[in-house]
């Protein structure tokens, strides 16, 4: 395998990512040895394998590096198991024993830590007790009436000419739920419900910009409904994806004047209160999904991610401090709940075979066929009768 075949996973530890620098794997035999007086002999008896040990160098840096320090800093001081996403092995469950940080005073912007890992088995610590998909769901309905508060308190407008643009913005935003929603596998109750208020809220797109009071109500109020269109999880997923960036392909204004300067945060908050709500309806769904795998997993946290920073440092998006905050602690119980998952979540791992049929396969692996069909869309077979190279297969099935 050559350099450009090396894929390095994102280094995290506990959710929270670090640049990899160095790395170091110690690892070997558990043995006791046994000496006997005036004896050229001794005897070794062998216990077995010896977890690993890692020793991993890393920084973090850039203008939120104090942030990302602490972050780190409280991930690796957190009792119990955590996963480290190591550079070169992935998702190892580990222990973090000692660490070191070091703060170049002549390179603000970098801290730069020496950490050592244990790994340990599941059943070293008490499990984690407590579900926090009800404080995920929690914060999530607070993103509501604190985006509502958010309009009503900062949106409002002094140029006559920004009525209109204000307006031009708010329809664009009825449209695009009007065509997301015509495409959804809605009830015929609640698609009667939204169709009401989306044609109320498309009646009052030019006045609601000058009603910042009427706007805070009814803004909220429509994506909720929107969320209501979905029957399934999957759909849920699917129609809040196609939401959220609202906004974000539009030319920020450059040309300040206070007009433009009233334009911009006008067009800001309304995408920054819509992709705040449809993100925390994501945050609040991605609980509920089955993930068939780590991979799946992962697949959701990186896109999560993406889309909170997309938010919160995208140029087209505003939030004010108490919306940021109740995001901030959605993201926190999303980890910890990732986090807990991940340590019993079935692990992608690749296994070589002889040429015979998938089901002979899969019964040498798990003494049954129940994962059958999982393994044929894990790995995109189309034809069982023969398969033979190198397959994905389901390490806990």
């Amino acid at each position: 395998m050559g350099l450009r075949d090396l894929q390095l996973y994102r280094a995290s530890y506990r959710g929270v990512r670090f640049k990899p620098i160095t790395s170091t794997n110690t690892a070997g035999r558990k043995v006791v040895v046994h000496e006997f007086p005036n004896k050229t002999f001794r005897y070794i008896e062998d216990l077995g394998k010896n977890l690993r040990t890692f020793t991993v160098g890393g920084e973090v840096a850039g203008i939120l590096w104090l942030e990302d320090k602490a972050n780190l800093e409280d991930a690796l001081n957190t009792e119990g198991l955590g996963v480290l996403v190591h550079p070169e092995y992935g998702n190892v469950n580990c222990v973090c024993t000692t660490y070191n940080v070091t703060d170049d005073h002549k390179e603000l912007g970098v801290a730069t830590f020496e950490m050592t890992f244990v790994e340990a088995n599941e059943n070293i610590f008490p499990a984690a007790t407590g579900d926090n998909a009800s404080a995920i769901a929690n914060f999530s309905r607070q993103m509501y009436s604190k985006i509502g508060d958010y309009i009503r308190n900062n949106f409002f407008i002094q140029f006559f000419r920004n009525i209109q643009d204000s307006g031009n913005q708010l329809s664009l935003f009825e449209q695009e739920l009007k065509a997301i929603g015509d495409l959804s596998n809605a009830s015929s109750d609640s698609k009667a419900s939204f169709d009401v208020l989306l044609s109320t809220f498309g009646k009052q797109v030019y006045a609601l910009p000058q009603q910042p009071n009427e706007l805070g109500d009814q803004l909220p109020d429509l994506i909720d409904s929107f969320d209501s269109l979905s029957q399934t999880v999957d759909d849920r997923d699917n129609i809040n994806n196609k939401l959220f960036g609202f906004g974000e392909d539009v030319t920020p204004v450059t040309l300040e004047s206070p007009e433009n300067i009233e334009k911009d945060r006008n067009r800001k908050i309304i995408n920054g209160s819509v992709n705040g709500i449809v993100l925390a309806n994501l945050y609040e769904n991605a609980v509920l999904i089955n993930y068939l795998d780590d991979q799946q997993l992962n697949a959701k946290i990186d896109d999560l991610e993406d889309k909170y920073e997309r938010l919160v440092f995208g140029a087209n998006n505003s939030l004010d401090d108490d919306s940021l905050d109740n995001m901030q602690n959605l993201r926190d119980e999303w980890r910890k709940f990732y986090e807990r998952l991940r340590l019993t979540i079935n692990k992608v791992i690749q296994v070589e075979t002889k040429r015979m049929p998938l089901k002979v396969m899969v019964y040498q692996h798990y003494g049954n066929i129940d994962n059958f069909d999982v393994i044929m869309q894990l790995n995109n077979i189309n034809n069982p009768a023969l398969i033979e190279g190198t397959f994905n297969i389901l390490s806990n099935g």
